[in-house]
């Protein structure tokens, strides 16, 4: 190999990967800054058919079209708010309640079994295991859904300019213009998938008498925006509540958690991908370590945003051109040549 022949490749790389590095680094350090401006970036998108068919169809001026918008968001918020903080602490006035219904099913249950197994010292194991942690992770989610929601005002101020402003830029081409249609058709989606799953699991539990049956249904349609994992999770999360019961039978118990499963399984695995598609044309594995990375820059914001940021990036990779093979990783394919069948050499 000659290396002064390769020399400006390899440049251009280690410019690429510093580059790379440095705006991920500032990401970081500017998250204060940046989140409530993407989240309200994200809204934007999300409420500008709003806007406009109160501007254009209810002939209401601009101004007062996203005005009434905003006041709707907010509405949205404090109902999000309160259902949160009440969630938090009626969960928080019965921990004693749950944690003494846990330590009866560790002694009745689970040490038994554990015996059988033929383990010396189940209790000991059994200690190790600490289930009271999904109570715990019951608070952590509602808990961070309701810092999100006390940041609203911030995210309502960027949003109101955006909105105003969008005569500016809404009608714009090239790469903001791609982008900002294919969030809007993922969000689309996303947000009537994540709303029937909410509803059909929220009906589910209530109609069986579980406990905080709305808040499961509210953490569904948020954890549902979580790829992979989210649908696992909102699964996960009704399980201590439901077994911990005193008034629940064996059926209802099963019915409580067998239903639900089923919903997420059905939806997540045969509807989903169907309604999907390849609409952000990502490769799971992309989409994995964009959670990952997202997650660790922005926290559970980026968690929730990861898959239209990753997407995001995957099209600004396009239309630079020199970082197409960055795009085609994103997308799974081995080649640039495969990446626009319909072009021209």
């Amino acid at each position: 190999m000659d290396l002064r022949k390769q020399a400006p490749t390899i440049t251009a790389v280690c410019l690429t990967v510093l580059t790379g590095l440095a705006i991920a680094g500032s990401v970081y350090w500017l998250r204060p800054v940046l989140v409530p401006f993407v989240l309200a970036v994200f809204l934007s998108i999300c409420v500008t058919p709003v806007v406009e068919i109160l501007h254009r169809r209810a002939r209401i001026p601009q101004i007062l079209a996203i005005v009434a918008t905003l006041l709707i968001g907010l509405t949205v918020l404090i109902l999000l708010a309160a259902i949160c903080a009440q969630a938090v602490s009626e969960l928080q006035a019965d921990r004693d309640a749950y944690a003494l219904q846990i330590d009866r099913l560790q002694q009745d249950f689970l040490v038994p079994f554990l015996g059988r197994l033929g383990i010396e010292d189940p209790l000991a194991v059994v200690e190790s295991l600490e289930p009271r942690q999904g109570l715990s992770l019951i608070s952590l989610v509602l808990t961070e859904l309701l810092q999100i929601a006390s940041d609203g005002a911030v995210v309502l101020i960027y949003l109101f300019f955006l909105l105003a402003s969008h005569s500016t830029f809404g009608e714009s081409h090239g790469t903001w213009h791609r982008i900002r249609r294919t969030i809007a058709q993922y969000i689309s989606l996303k947000v009537g998938i994540s709303a029937a799953t909410a509803i059909l699991v929220w009906a589910t539990l209530a109609t069986l008498g579980v406990p905080l049956a709305v808040v499961f249904g509210l953490l569904t349609f948020a954890l549902n925006f979580v790829p992979n994992v989210g649908s696992m999770i909102a699964m996960v999360l009704p399980v201590p509540v439901v077994l911990m019961h005193d008034a629940f039978g064996p059926g209802t118990k099963v019915a409580a958690i067998a239903i639900p499963s089923t919903i997420h399984f059905v939806i997540g695995n045969v509807l989903e991908p169907r309604l999907m598609g390849r609409s952000l044309d990502l490769h799971p594995v992309a989409v994995l370590l964009g959670l990952l990375a997202w997650g660790m820059l922005w926290g559970i914001v980026g968690v929730f945003l990861a898959v239209p940021l990753t997407s995001g990036l995957k099209i600004v990779f396009e239309e630079l051109g020199y970082t197409q093979p960055i795009a085609d990783l994103f997308a799974g394919r081995a080649s640039a040549g495969d990446a626009h069948p319909d072009e021209g050499e």
